[in-house]
This record gives C-alpha cells, structure tokens and sequence, in this order.
C-alpha cells in the first residue's frame, strides 16, 4: 500500500499491510534540527528518513466578498493593533494588544488561538457583527476561487509524488466562535445570547459544504472539521448535543454522499461525549489527549476502538515530553494494545513540540516500527 491508500483504509477501519503512523509537528519543527524552510523537506524527514507515513494539509476557508475592503492600522504608541472590514452591513472589526507572542504583526487573523487572550475589541460582540462576519466568510468564486485551485493542485502534486494523502482543515463551528469572540464571551454568549451562536454556525455552516465539495472535486483524500474547542472544556454536553453534533454530523454526510471520509479534531473534555462520538457520522476521532485533563486512552477505546478510527493514542505532553525512553515505548505498545491494529493511525497528540526529547520522537518511531 501506499501511505494515501494505507490512510484510507484506516479511516475506514479497514486491513492494512501495516499501521499507519502520521503526526503533526508543531511549526513544521523537524526534532532535533528546527523548523524545516519547506512542506517537501518535513515530508522527506517522514518519509525518506524515518519510513513513516506522511501528508500534506492545507486549511480551506470562506473568502471576502468582492464588495467588502479592509484596512489595517496600528496605534498611535503602538501598543493595539486595529483591523476592520468595510461590509455592506457595516464595519467589522477587531483590535487586539500587540505581544512578543505574536506571530503576526501586521494583520489581525479571523481564527488564531492568539487573540483570545489580547482581545481590547473581539470581531464579534454582537448579531449584528454575525451579519458581518457572512460577508467574510463566502465560498470563493473568480479569481478568489482560482487562487485557492492553483494552490490547491501544488499540494496536491507534492502529495502524488510521495505517495501520501491530501488532507484538507475545513470547518470550525464553535472553535470559530472561541477564537473569534474570546472563550468567556463565547460561554456567556451561548447562555445569554444563544440565537447569536446559532446564526454564526448556520452562517458558517453554509461555507463549509459547499468548501467540502470544492475540496472533493479537486482530489482531497480527506476532511478534517477542527472541533478542538467543541468539548466539554467549554459547553455543557447537552449544548454540544443541541449546537454542535448536528452540524458535525450534517458536514459528515455531505462528506460521505461525495464519497470522502472525515475526521473529527478534539483533545481534552471529550469523556462525557464518547457515546455520542460512537453514534455519529464522523469516521475518525484525532489528536485526542491520552493523558491530560483527567483523560486516558482506555475509556476511549472502549467506547470507540471498532467503531471508529481512532488517529492518536500518544500524548505529546506526557509519553514525550515527561517520559522516559522506556516509557515511550510503552505508550506506543498500550495504543497498540488497548485499540488493535484495524482502525488506527497513530499520532502524538496534538503536535510533536520543538522541545520534546529527540530520543524519545525516536524512541516512539522505532517502537512502532517494530510493531506497525
């Protein structure tokens, strides 16, 4: 099998020749050497180098419409960074705290986990910011569109030439409403205000099918939804039963109805949900914590193993980052174990951090060989 095809059987926990292991690596950061200047050059560390099976990612997401304009501003200290889109419904806008942290200085994203704790303005306080936020958040068309396909199909031939499948991040839900309105705001909003949640979802609902169908007809061999921030960490179970899973599970079908396969991102604050992970139409659970939050692999794959693919099963924090080499070792033997080899990708969850112990990256890769 190829590393696309072994993949694709796994997501749909089918028999493979051996089992699959693709993780992230947090800022493309290559252990022991830093962050590679390229995607090609990450893939040939994976995949030359260290046999594991690889992928290529590219996030898709909803564009401006043509009619809106933007301008970016700074502070006159400096201190706050502005940025504001011209709608047809208004202004949208957002002005964060500048930050040694920040990555970005001359622009202020729509989703990044950055701005939650710099808010001075979020983008969205009110309906009427919703209204906005859908004139930003549209399907591409014209060059828009063109741009995101020439993009796209680089990826995509870098993908073919390794061998390794295409996964394509689309689709956000209540994570966008974390990043976008500041956790606080958004748990408050979800009691006071939950119409306000609901239109943001439908309105980004909309974007996503019809970015998944894009995506499918271009050859993505897969379909993440980024529900890192759709757990019980922020919402009750029943606000994940009555906001979320309904979405989720309508993005899944129209995934499913265009023959693609979907996975489902979490980490922590998923044990009351395991029942209704198992119910859904989701295909795979990944990068979800083994170790963290009072979290650990057995429950999940008791609930899970069999029912869905199940791509993590090691804990970044803990079976890297704190481990042993021995103990390492054991947290690839007990992913083995506890979820079988039908149905599972293994990963360290959520990303291989720059600072964990080279012999320990090591000492999980040679582990699994031994056992894939």
């Amino acid at each position: 099998m190829t590393s696309r095809e072994r993949v694709a059987a796994a997501l749909r926990r089918q028999p493979v020749d051996r089992v699959p292991l693709v993780t992230w690596f947090f800022h493309n950061h290559i252990p022991g050497r830093g962050t590679a200047e390229s995607m090609r050059e990450l893939i040939e560390y994976q995949v030359n180098e260290q046999d594991l099976d690889s992928m290529v990612s590219m996030g898709i997401g909803g564009v401006c419409d043509p009619a809106v304009t933007s301008e970016f501003h700074t502070s006159d200290d400096g201190r706050v960074l502005h940025k504001v889109y011209h709608t047809p419904d208004g202004d949208f806008a957002a002005s964060i705290r500048d930050d040694d942290t920040l990555l970005v200085k001359n622009d202020i994203s729509l989703m990044s986990d950055f701005n939650g704790p710099l808010y001075v303005k979020p983008w969205i306080e009110t309906v009427e910011d919703v209204k906005r936020f859908a004139w930003v958040d549209r399907a591409p068309e014209g060059e828009a569109l063109a741009r995101q396909k020439d993009e796209f199909d680089q990826r995509k031939a870098l993908a073919d030439e390794f061998g390794i499948p295409l996964v394509a991040t689309i689709g956000y839900g209540l994570t966008r409403a974390v990043s976008m309105m500041g956790g606080e705001a958004a748990m408050f909003a979800s009691m006071d205000a939950p119409d306000l949640l609901q239109q943001l979802l439908d309105i980004e609902q909309e974007t996503n099918l019809r970015l998944c169908e894009m995506a499918l007809e271009w050859g993505a061999d897969v379909i993440i939804r980024n529900g890192f921030y759709e757990t019980c960490d922020f919402w009750s179970p029943q606000q994940v039963r009555d906001l979320i899973l309904p979405k989720v599970n309508e993005q899944a079908q129209h995934i499913h109805s265009r023959g693609g396969v979907m996975s489902y991102t979490v980490c922590t604050g998923i044990l009351p949900l395991l029942d209704d992970y198992a119910a859904s139409q989701i295909d795979s659970l990944n990068t979800f914590e083994t170790r963290l939050m009072g979290q650990s692999l057995a429950p999940i794959a008791e609930k899970l193993a069999g029912v869905k693919c199940l791509w993590g099963g090691i804990s970044d924090c803990e079976d890297l980052g704190r481990a042993t080499v021995e103990e390492t070792r054991q947290a690839v033997r007990n992913a083995f174990e506890l979820i079988g080899r039908e149905g599972l990708i293994l990963c360290a969850t959520p990303s291989i951090k720059p600072d964990r112990p080279v012999e320990n990256v090591e000492a999980m890769f040679d582990e699994w060989r031994r056992l894939r």
